[in-house]
This record gives structure tokens, C-alpha cells and sequence, in this order.
């Protein structure tokens, strides 16, 4: 009897986290939607983009809190995109930006465990954007937030 009250309370969590991929993603995969709407300067990874936007709404604290949920945004990735790019842009408005360069292999996991204190001290956000180059040699990556 315990077993199965066990299965049943760890089977009403996958359904509750399902649920909540699909409210703090959207409705609409942004990957299909970023891609459609920034082509070649969208990130051309999708499982790149969900892991990266799925570790900043851990390290922000953003994640089970349905009320103040990060949502992702293909303009921001836009933004983010010209921080990354040769020569580097700059991106004006009401955004904070967090970035980092490096060389050897990009690991997005370690690059947010990086930020994870300036991502808590900036406060809650509504979107998020990121993007990144690299190469053999070398990475850069940006996020911007709003």
C-alpha cells in the first residue's frame, strides 16, 4: 500500500513539472519560433537554447514560481546575438546583460553556475534572451534580460 501511494505521489510530480516546462516555455517551443523569426542569427542548437533557459530560471530562482516565471524571448536571443558576434555590438534600453567569454569547450551549465549570483542580485525578470558564438578555440556568450 505504501508503494503504491509512493508511485502515485512521484507520478503527480512529473505531470505537475510537465505542466510547468510548458507554462514557464510557452506555449510554443520558442526554438521553432526563434528560428523562424531570427534565422541565421537565432542559436541553431534547440537543445542548447532549453538547457541554457532551463539553468537561468534554476539559478534565478524563477523556476517553480508561476507568478513571476522567466519566459523566453526570441528578441532578446536577437540582442544577446549582437553581443557575441565580431565585432562585438552593444545593446542599449532598459536591459541587464550578463556575459562570458573563454576559451576551450563552452559548458552552459558552468557558465550559469558562473552567474548565479549576479542572476539572484538582479531580481525578478519577466524575459530572458540568450546567444553565443565559438569556435575551436574560443566562446562567447550573452544573456539579456527585461
Amino acid at each position: 500500500m505504501t508503494s503504491l501511494i509512493f508511485v502515485a505521489c512521484a507520478f503527480s510530480l512529473l505531470v505537475i513539472a510537465s505542466s510547468n516546462e510548458d507554462v514557464n516555455i510557452g506555449k510554443t517551443k520558442p526554438g521553432a519560433r526563434c528560428n523562424k523569426e531570427l534565422g541565421d542569427k537565432a542559436i541553431n542548437n534547440p537543445q542548447a537554447r532549453k538547457l541554457l533557459f532551463t539553468e537561468l530560471q534554476i539559478a534565478k530562482g524563477q523556476w517553480n514560481n508561476l507568478m513571476a516565471s522567466l519566459k523566453y524571448s526570441c528578441e532578446l536571443e536577437k540582442l544577446a546575438g549582437t553581443l557575441v558576434t565580431e565585432p562585438a555590438g552593444n545593446v542599449e534600453g532598459p536591459y541587464e546583460v550578463i556575459t562570458d567569454a573563454g576559451t576551450g569547450i563552452l559548458n552552459l551549465k558552468d557558465v550559469v553556475k558562473k552567474w548565479k549570483d549576479q542572476l539572484q542580485k538582479m531580481g525578478q525578470k519577466k524575459f530572458a534572451g540568450c546567444n553565443y558564438s565559438k569556435d575551436n578555440k574560443q566562446y562567447k556568450i550573452a544573456c539579456v534580460f527585461q
